[in-house]
């Protein structure tokens, strides 16, 4: 299950920015527009994983506003930046705002909604997420 949804990005950017960022044959066909906005989720969705592997039961379920925030947020970035284009100060600022957030939970600095308190190495089951804590260990 994908963190976020072309409709999401959609509600974020004109759909019109997205064709164009996604439409590298200029033909307007919404098959390969809909599977490369698709692959740009995948890879923000992988890199939220790559954050949040120790910490939570991947992948998440119920997705949280702020991890869907947060794929929306590298997927565009991935958008804009699949063809070299001139990233918005914006999409930039928003893009490493989200790479903060996922350090910061993954190092327990904030939590995801429902997420336990750590304590020293157990697993707990909070709305739907189990979390592992890995409070104490060095790694």
């Amino acid at each position: 299950m994908p963190y976020c949804t072309e409709e999401d990005l959609v509600k974020i950017l004109p759909e019109e920015t997205l064709r164009q960022m996604t439409d590298d044959e200029r033909v307007g066909g919404s098959d390969e527009l809909s599977a490369r906005i698709v692959e740009a989720i995948a890879l923000a969705d992988g890199e939220i994983d790559t954050y949040l592997t120790d910490l939570v039961t991947l992948p998440i379920d119920p997705v949280p506003p702020i991890i869907r925030q947060c794929s929306c947020s590298i997927a565009i970035y991935n958008l804009y930046s699949r063809n070299d284009e001139t990233i918005p100060e914006t999409r930039e600022t928003r893009y490493k705002d989200a790479l903060r957030t996922l350090r910061e939970t993954r190092d327990q600095k904030m939590k995801l909604p429902g997420q336990a308190a750590a304590s020293g190495g157990s697993s707990s089951f909070v709305s739907g997420v189990v979390i592992h804590s890995h409070f104490g260990e060095t790694s």
